[in-house]
């Protein structure tokens, strides 16, 4: 059997696709989405005979978007039900605009114990720079409803450095969440994704290269006062009060198992990991056996080049000794890297620095592919 640690499902249907979006997203179609949930207990049920899944060490299951809350209370509850057990923390996102006083007591008696809200900004003139319909009215009405249903655990997401967010703005958004009730925030510099509304308009693109000095202050100054506020850094855009890390990051970052469900949804199981249709013709067609457009099966050096990547996201870094059979090896390949103030070598573990961060994956890369790197693994 094939232990589980953690379940991904993503529910692709927006009421609008924000032009920023580059993921698998679809318009709802403003009729009932019963026929998703469906194909989802397909997959589901054919990847449990496909690797006798063992769901005893699940510990989270986090339904992503997509806007989630476009489905109705008894489709999530059907969902859910259907998995078996709960697991101790179960996350939902949210859009502000959804999120009522009975939607939020529903999900609340549904079994959700955990939300992200995608607040993106306090401000109604940035909301509408991001291409958002909802607006600052909607957020605060909607921790107010997910506080009394009693939903206390949530996060919310915080965009900046873009065009149309003056520097009064992205303080003023900066002291609003980091002031709000949130036990959990995200915050994320806008990406242009090839394919998005915004990926077709030169304009962005050309803003966000002449910024990027902006952005990086904006970024280190998000991390100062988001700690400052007692909510810690555990990853590169994550920040969680002592405890209230997403179980799902973890489990993740921590290179467990987890499936993924639904269109576009990514999973590993031991060596293997996939990705899912992105075209729902696709993945309807497939979701009884497996709707991957593509796996591998990673071998050892594939496998301990993720181990490495993630580990750098995360404040804590890697040890050295689990990357370099002799820790004279690790000497020589960092000795000659760029005194860049990107990293620092602390009791054995390779840490990126706040500075490090804004250049992660390009950072995780680089140290991995050098060819002394390789040499001496």
């Amino acid at each position: 059997m094939s232990p589980l640690h953690s379940v991904y499902i993503h529910l692709p249907f927006c009421r609008e696709i924000c032009p920023f979006c580059g993921f698998a997203v679809l318009k709802d179609p403003g009729r009932g989405l019963d026929f998703y949930i469906d194909l989802l207990l397909v997959e589901w049920e054919g990847l449990n005979r496909q690797f006798e899944l063992d769901c005893k060490p699940l510990r989270s299951i986090y339904l992503g978007g997509g806007t989630p809350s476009r489905h109705t209370p008894a489709q999530l509850k059907r969902l859910l039900t259907a998995l078996g057990p709960l697991p101790p923390q179960v996350s939902i996102e949210l859009n502000p605009e959804d999120v009522t006083p009975d939607f939020a007591q529903a999900l609340a008696e549904v079994g959700f114990n955990r939300v992200s809200l995608g607040v993106q900004s306090f401000d109604n003139t940035c909301l509408k720079a991001l291409g958002r319909v909802h607006f600052a009215e909607d957020v605060h009405k909607g921790i107010a409803a997910l506080q009394k249903a009693g939903l206390n655990d949530f996060n919310l997401d915080f965009i900046f450095g873009y065009p149309g967010q003056s520097p009064q703005a992205f303080e003023a958004d900066l002291a609003a969440f980091t002031q709000s009730a949130a036990t959990h925030l995200s915050a994320y510099a806008l990406s242009v994704e090839p394919g998005s509304k915004l990926g077709r308009k030169p304009a962005w693109g050309l803003w966000l290269n002449e910024n990027e000095g902006l952005v990086a202050e904006q970024y280190l100054k998000v991390i100062e006062a988001f700690e400052s506020s007692g909510r810690k850094q555990y990853e590169v855009s994550n920040f969680a009060k002592s405890g209230k890390e997403s179980v799902q990051n973890l489990s993740n970052w921590g290179g467990e198992n987890y499936i993924g469900l639904g269109l576009g949804a990514h999973g590993r199981i031991g060596d293997l990991r996939y990705s899912n249709w992105r075209r729902m013709q696709r993945y309807k067609a497939e979701a009884a056996i497996g709707p991957w457009e593509w796996s591998e099966i990673m071998g050892p050096e594939e496998m301990l080049a993720e181990a490495w990547m993630l580990g750098l996201r995360q404040p804590k870094g890697v040890a050295i000794q689990d990357f370099f059979k002799q820790p004279e090896a690790a000497a020589r390949v960092l000795e000659n890297l760029p005194q860049s103030g990107w990293f620092n070598l602390i009791e054995g573990r390779l840490k990126l620095t706040a500075g490090g961060f804004l250049l992660a994956d390009e950072l995780t890369s680089y140290l991995w592919t050098r060819q002394n790197l390789q040499e001496y693994l």
